[in-house]
């Protein structure tokens, strides 16, 4: 990874830096929603994970179909930030 620390102050260099650690899958002009949205997302991935381990341990039909109509949720929001 090439980065250039070239900028006229150190916010610009430290946002530029950011972006370059973190995905981008929208453009975001704001620094701050930029990470919101990636803190957000990282904390979906572990709930969808967290769902799907509850339900593969799940015993009781009704409170697997209930899990799995969480995990959809969830999944949905998720794509929504994709």
């Amino acid at each position: 990874m090439e980065f250039n620390f070239i900028g006229h102050n150190l916010e610009i260099i430290y946002e530029n830096l950011v972006k370059k650690f973190i995905p981008l899958t929208q453009t975001k002009s704001n620094l701050q929603e930029l990470v919101n949205t990636h803190k957000t997302k990282i904390k979906l991935e572990k709930e969808i994970n967290k769902l799907k381990s509850q339900i593969s341990k799940e015993v009781q039909l009704n409170r697997r179909i209930e899990l799995n109509q969480q995990l959809r949720k969830l999944e949905k929001e998720y794509s929504d930030y994709l």
